[in-house]
């Protein structure tokens, strides 16, 4: 499997917004995977599993948790997206169980971890793209500690607080010193 940097995820997921003209929050993610021809079905997948990504016949199929929560549902949606984009070449099955957050351990250098990150990171950035979230930045303030600038970001993106409190860390980090 090809390394892909952080940016160049963030420029994928970029592009692909550019592309399909999607310039606003939230991102209809659900269209996003309609224009780019991937099926989405939202199918009981029990507790453990948030999403698949079945690729047949060059065919994309995209199964959400119908039980999940529907800012939950958002990011599966967009995390599957993600490994159409990213790695479609490498495999036709994704399989994604529930999580919070995926830290660095001895398992996450593998390739099957990797992967799973990758698309966490594209989901996060077409949920939520730097260049939206720095125009909402500058006009509601930044404060990570301020939980109501927290849930109206969240609540803007449509996405939760906990996946919007590591996106912004991410970015306050890796992209974004002048945060």
């Amino acid at each position: 499997m090809r390394y892909l940097t952080n940016e160049d995820i963030e420029i994928k997921a970029s592009n692909l917004l550019n592309e399909l003209k999607a310039m606003a929050a939230p991102i209809r993610v659900d269209a996003v995977a309609h224009r780019m021809g991937l099926l989405v079905e939202e199918i009981p997948l029990g507790d453990e599993i948030s999403g698949v990504l079945v690729i047949e016949n060059g065919q994309g199929t995209i199964g959400i948790n119908k039980n999940h929560a529907p800012v939950r549902k958002r990011f599966s949606i967009a995390h599957e997206i993600g490994h159409y984009v990213l790695h479609r070449k490498e495999s036709e099955l994704f399989i994604d169980k529930k999580f919070a957050a995926v830290f660095r351990d001895n398992k996450s250098s593998t390739g099957e971890y990797r992967i799973e990150i990758q698309a966490n990171l594209f989901a996060a950035s077409l949920l939520m793209p730097r260049y939206l979230l720095e125009k909402e930045i500058k006009v509601l303030g930044l404060d990570l500690g301020d939980d109501l600038i927290l849930e109206r970001l969240a609540g803007k993106f449509e996405v939760s607080v906990q996946a919007m409190t590591y996106r912004l860390s991410n970015l306050a980090t890796s992209l974004m010193p002048s945060f």
